[in-house]
């Protein structure tokens, strides 16, 4: 499997005055979803992470501002994959600025890899078959209150899962970085929200908790 983020190769801006074209860098770029462990086993239990190997993205950036923007992405839930340990190294220093992790993601073997993978897409979970598809909005983009130093702006975002769509403010930053525009976002969810019960085990002595963050790092050309 190709360790880069595979996102849609190239993202259309809208034809208007200083319309541009992006090209997504794969490799500089991740989507994913971190889950986080809890219970009286918790020692034996994992923090997750979880990604799409392909992602469908449109993405809209006017000349007079990131306040404008417009962002899309959608991808199908079989193309999750988790805990792969490249991407776990790779990403988690992205992981831990935004405060999501303070230890580094345990190492999953192969087996227990597709194991969590099987249960995520079971009918009490994501419920692949009936559900196929994930999707994300940027609904509006807003300046963060002056003393945030980091996530200068708060992205109003729609998340749609299981076919059910909640909206949430996420802290957002867009910046110019060695000729790239490069954007993250960070948002916090609950699995409850969507439909789905947190995923338990032995009498619940291992389980997830219900909220798990969303991280994105976009970098585009």
């Amino acid at each position: 499997m190709r360790l880069s983020w595979v996102i849609a190769g190239w993202c259309v801006v809208a034809c208007a005055t200083g319309a541009r074209e992006y090209t997504v860098d794969h490799d500089k770029s991740v989507f994913a979803v971190v889950t986080h462990k809890e219970g009286v086993a918790s020692k034996l239990a994992h923090d997750h992470l979880v990604y799409p190997s392909s992602l469908k993205t449109t993405l809209e950036i006017p000349e007079d501002g990131f306040e404008k923007a417009a962002f899309s992405l959608s991808f199908n839930v079989t193309d999750l994959v988790a805990d792969e340990p490249e991407a776990q190294r790779k990403w988690f220093p992205l992981i831990a600025e935004a405060k999501v992790l303070s230890e580094p993601f345990k190492a999953v073997g192969a087996k227990d890899r597709e194991t969590v993978r099987e249960h995520m897409l079971a009918r009490n979970q994501l419920d692949a078959a009936a559900h196929p598809k994930i999707s994300a909005k940027l609904l509006s983009v807003r300046k963060a209150e002056p003393d945030e130093k980091v996530y200068k702006f708060v992205a109003r975002v729609a998340l749609t899962v299981k076919g059910k769509t909640v909206e949430r403010d996420c802290r957002a930053s867009y910046a110019i970085e060695a000729a790239q525009t490069v954007i993250e976002v960070h948002g916090k969810f609950k699995f409850t929200e969507f439909g789905i019960k947190p995923y338990s085990a032995f009498l619940g002595a291992v389980k997830n908790t219900d909220e798990f963050d969303v991280v994105a790092h976009i970098a585009a050309n």
